[in-house]
Parts: structure tokens; C-alpha cells; sequence
């Protein structure tokens, strides 16, 4: 091959002219356009004495060689930069926590593969040079460690368990292979040995500062009991106040056993107790009544209330039950306090045991008691009152009698009316007294009520013979009639026929005649006499199935008659059976 073709991948300038710093075969080269540009650096290492040798070899090849001299070629403008003088070394301590720093791998270099750090055996720190200026300048000063005095030192838990020491891998060297260059242009030519830069070193990536030990002070001394006061004590104070202490332990004792074993005790003082206080018993309230006793009974409450009334009437009854036939009793009740004794008046009485008179009765009330009778083994009861005005009293009692059975429920201790029983008054004149009498549920149970305006008294009693009893009215000598018999009481024009000891009216006279009664046949009794006998309530004919009841002067007819008493239903004749009108 000729030296044209030689030299035809030589590259050349404008002027047909090598390119300034190319230099021959397997010589360092250093391209000073790449190297001002900012394309990356090549570098090619070789030794000085390889350089000589080859420049001998090529001066004698050369020499036979005549071209035109070349026109001498501008120098290179290299700028140098003052060299530093290289840092002491330093110690680079590896940190676990801190990233590896990155390999940075030149790109015409080739990296030779070292072992891994597993395969390597542990080394020391490694000591690097200083980084070049270019690269120092990017790089971050790291301020070296503070340096800790040894009286502050103290142990600072590992962040890493201490049984294996961390290794950290080390970066492997920059290798840099040859490139292949051409063919020296002139083998004769003299060159210069070029001026090497010092080798790039790359720094690593900035890594944290190093963790400042935290400084604790020294734990302080313990201090004695005596120092930890508020104030100095010092050991002659202390022994004072220990005798002190001692001294009035000891005065404690001794004090305690004189209290408790030696000192006298005096004799207890006797306090005359003084006697209690005497309450005088009340006078016993003025008579109204001829009574025969005086049943009391007592409580220590003035409130009214459902338990007060109770228990009053529970002492009333076992009470009343002592007396003997015949006896009458006046009935007090008597208050007792721890400062007072006394009889209630009769309206508290009354009030005290739940019975009750209308407002227009009570205006006219002055005074009064509650009375018991025996009458035969049972026990009856009542009131007597002295009033004002006897008119005003009996004209209120028609008022009165709708709710009279109610208001004196409580006068019924032994035995309770029927609530359905018919209010229905029987009037009658005994003596000075108008009488109103109404049976109940059996013939020794009644209401009677004595009014008199002369000797201004007011009675009510649960039987007849009691109301005779408290009156002193003689009791009228009733005579018994035969069935048939047909009676007419004084002053009166209605006739009754007897039936079995009771009485039936005749409604009309045209039913007197039918039925074939003889006239003027009556008998004249008085009003006591026909109030003794009492009126039939259920009539049927002789054949008849149907019973009727007999109320104010009409008929109604019984739906289920077996439930009835038979010997209550008794037998009228035609004419008084129709003689009836039908009521609805």
C-alpha cells in the first residue's frame, strides 16, 4: 500500500493539510477541538519510553520520503490552569444509611469487572486524592467531624446490630483502553510530548453530614437526706431536734398512762329526772241522749284519711259488740297528744268517720253525738243533733234522700243496704215527731229519720225500734190480719187486701166491686199498723204463667220469673190484675 493510500484516512483541514494534533500510530493523542468543545474527553495512555522508541524507528523511514515543506501550523491555544496543590487525604467513613454513589463510566472507557465485595477480603479506608480543580468546584465541602472532649464523651447506641461490621464495596479503578489511531503523516517530524492532564478523579455523591453525638451532662451525685431540705441543717441541729422528739414521746406516754390508769375519776352526777307532764283528762261532753255508757275510742292524728276512718271504725265495732241488749251507748272520740287531750266535737266526729250531711242540714246543727244500740245481738247505729229550725231540715231531706244511702254508708258498720234498694219514705206522725221510715234488705234494717221543730231534734237510725229507742216514743201494738182481710188506715181512702202478712192496693173501686167485696167491709187501722205490713211486689193470676212486678202503681212484666222468690209472687183476682195498668 503507497503512502497516498497510507494517508487517505488521515483527516485533513481546508487546505488539504493533516489536521493539527493528530499524531502517529499508537501514540498518546489528545484532541484539543474535543477538548474545547463541550463534547466528552478521550484520553489514551501510553509510557514515554514507548513514544521515543517509535520516533526513532520513524525518522528513517521518513527521511526518504520528500513532500513540500508544510507551512508551519499555528500553535494550539491550550489554556492551562494553575495547579493546586493536592489536600491532605481524607478519611471517607462509610455510613449505612447514606446511598452508594453512582458509577460514572467515561463512554469510549471500558470498566474492567472486579470481584464483588462478598469474594474481596475487608479492607482498610480508602485514601483518595484530592478532586480536580473542574470537579471540586461542583462538589460540596463537607465540614470535618467536631472534635468531643473525653469528659463528654459517652456511648451512642449503634444504628447498625454491632455483631458484623458493615462493608462497604469500593469502586474499582477507571481503566482506559487504547484506541486505534492511523498512521503517522510524517514519520520525521519532531513532536513535542504533549502535556498530560492529571487524571480525572470522580468524587462521590454528597453524603450526609456525620450524626453529632447529643450531649447529655453527666448524671449529678445523690445527694443525702439532709441535703434534699429546704434549708441547711447541720448535725448538731439535727441531734437537738431528735432529743426534742424523743422527749415528747416519752412526756406522751407518761401523760397517757396518768390519764388512763392513775387520774381519779369523778363519780358521774346524778340529774334528778323530772317527773313527766301530766295532761289532765278532758271533760266528758254534755248528754243529749239517755244513754246507758260511753264507748270511746282514740286517736292521735286530726287529719281525715281513708286509714284514720279504718281504724275507728274498727274500735267502734269491737267496741259496740261488749254492750248488752237493749243498752244504748254514746260513741267520742278522743284526741291525744303529747301536750293535749280532748274530745272532737260532733261535726269533727262525723268528719273523722267519713259520714256525710248536706251543708243546708249541717248550717242548722248546733250540737250532737253518735249513738250505738244493741237491738237482740245486733248493733244498730245513729246520730241525734239539736237543730235550729226543724222546716229547714225536713224540707232538705227530699233533696237529700237521692244520695242519703251513700252519705251514711258508714252508720252500716255491721251490715251494707243493697245499693239497687228503691228510695222510697214512708211518712208518719208520733207524737211531736214527723217520722220518715224506709225498709231495706231485711225487716230489722231500715232508715229512720225524727224530725221534731218543738223540741228542735234531729234523729237518724239504721232501725225503727232504735229510732223509737232514742225518742222514747212507745213503740205502737201491732195486730196481725188474716189473708183477705181488707184494711184502711186512718184518714185515708185507699184499700188494701192482705196477703200472707202483706198488703195489696185495690187500684180502683170498680176492682173492689168485681171482685165481689162487700162494701163498708174494711177495716180502719192506723197508719202504723199499715205501715207494718208491706206491699206486695209480685202479683199472676190464679192460671197465669206470666209474673209481674208491682212499682207505683204499674205492672211490668218478669222476663225469667224462676229466678225469683215464690213466696214473694203472690195471686190476684182478674179485676185487680187488670185493674193495673202495663208499664214500659
Amino acid at each position: 500500500m503507497n503512502n497516498n493510500q497510507q494517508n487517505s484516512d488521515i483527516p485533513t483541514d481546508n487546505q488539504g493539510l493533516p489536521k493539527s494534533g493528530i499524531l502517529p500510530q499508537d501514540s498518546p493523542t489528545i484532541d484539543l477541538n474535543k477538548e474545547l468543545s463541550p463534547q466528552p474527553v478521550k484520553y489514551s495512555i501510553r509510557t514515554m519510553a514507548q513514544d521515543l522508541e517509535r520516533a526513532k524507528k520513524e525518522t528513517t523511514t521518513s527521511a526518504a520520503i520528500k513532500m513540500p515543506t508544510p507551512p508551519p501550523l499555528p500553535p494550539p491555544k491550550i489554556t492551562l490552569q494553575k495547579p493546586i496543590p493536592p489536600a491532605p487525604p481524607q478519611i471517607i467513613r462509610p455510613i449505612p444509611t447514606a446511598p452508594q454513589p453512582e458509577k460514572i463510566v467515561p463512554p469510549s472507557a471500558t470498566v474492567a469487572t472486579t470481584p464483588t465485595p462478598a469474594q474481596q477480603p475487608p479492607q482498610p479506608p480508602t485514601i483518595r486524592p484530592a478532586p480536580s480543580p473542574i470537579i471540586a468546584e461542583k462538589a460540596p465541602i463537607i465540614p470535618p467531624s467536631p472534635i468531643i472532649p473525653p469528659s463528654l464523651k459517652r456511648s451512642i447506641p449503634p444504628i447498625m446490630p454491632t455483631t458484623e461490621t458493615p462493608k462497604i464495596p469500593s469502586i474499582p479503578p477507571l481503566k482506559f483502553e487504547p484506541t486505534s489511531t492511523p498512521p503517522p503523516l510524517f514519520p520525521g517530524l519532531k513532536i513535542k510530548p504533549q502535556i498530560y492532564a492529571p487524571p480525572v478523579t470522580l468524587a462521590p455523591q454528597p453524603m450526609m453530614p456525620p450524626l453529632e453525638p447529643e450531649f447529655i451532662p453527666p448524671p449529678a451525685p445523690k445527694q443525702s437526706l439532709l441535703s434534699r431540705l429546704p434549708f441547711s441543717i447541720s448535725h448538731l441541729n439535727l441531734m437537738i431536734i431528735a432529743t426534742a422528739v424523743i422527749v415528747a414521746l416519752i412526756g406522751t406516754i407518761g401523760f397517757s398512762y396518768w390519764w388512763f390508769f392513775v387520774k381519779e375519776i369523778p363519780a358521774p352526777k346524778v340529774v334528778e329526772k323530772l317527773p313527766p307532764l301530766v295532761i289532765a283528762e278532758p271533760d266528758l261532753p254534755i248528754k243529749i241522749a239517755a244513754t246507758d255508757l260511753d264507748i270511746m275510742v282514740q286517736t292521735d292524728t286530726e287529719t281525715v284519711s281513708n286509714e284514720t276512718t279504718s281504724l275507728l271504725i274498727s274500735q267502734i265495732s269491737s267496741s259496740a259488740k261488749k254492750m248488752d241488749d237493749g243498752e244504748l251507748a254514746r260513741i267520742l272520740i278522743k284526741y291525744v297528744s303529747e301536750t293535749e287531750k280532748s274530745y272532737f266535737s260532733f261535726s269533727k266526729s262525723l268528719a273523722m268517720l267519713d259520714i256525710i250531711i248536706p251543708e243546708a242540714i249541717t248550717n242548722e246543727i248546733r250540737d250532737g253525738e253518735i249513738l250505738a244500740s244493741n237491738q237482740n245481738g245486733k248493733i244498730r247505729y245513729g246520730f241525734i243533733a239539736k237543730i235550729s229550725d226543724g222546716v229547714t231540715v225536713l224540707n232538705n231531706i227530699t233533696t237529700w234522700q237521692k244520695y242519703i244511702l251513700d252519705d251514711l254508708k258508714n252508720l252500716y258498720i255491721e251490715n251494707q243496704p243493697e245499693k239497687s234498694q228503691e228510695i222510697l219514705f214512708k211518712d208518719s206522725l208520733q207524737g211531736n215527731f214527723i217520722i220518715k221510715q224506709m225498709d231495706l234488705s231485711s225487716l230489722d234494717l231500715s232508715l229512720a229519720i225524727a224530725i221534731s221543730d218543738e223540741d228542735k231534734k234531729f234523729i237518724v237510725a239504721t232501725s225503727k225500734d232504735m229510732l223509737y229507742e232514742i225518742t222514747g216514743i212507745k213503740i205502737p201494738t201491732i195486730r196481725t190480719f188474716s189473708n183477705g182481710t181488707l184494711v184502711r188506715a186512718q184518714n185515708d181512702t185507699k184499700i188494701y187486701r192482705v196477703i200472707d202478712g202483706k198488703k195489696l192496693w185495690i187500684p180502683s173501686v170498680k176492682a173492689f166491686l168485681a171482685s165481689k167485696y162487700a162494701p163498708n167491709s174494711e177495716i180502719e187501722i192506723t197508719q202504723e199498723e199499715l205501715a207494718s205490713l208491706p206491699d206486695v211486689k209480685y202479683i199472676r193470676l190464679e192460671k197465669g204463667v206470666k209474673v209481674y212486678e208491682i212499682k207505683e202503681g204499674k205492672k211490668y212484666l218478669i222476663n225469667n220469673p224462676k229466678t225469683l222468690p215464690q213466696e214473694e209472687i203472690k195471686i190476684a183476682t182478674t179485676a185487680e190484675f187488670n185493674a193495673y195498668p202495663i208499664g214500659k
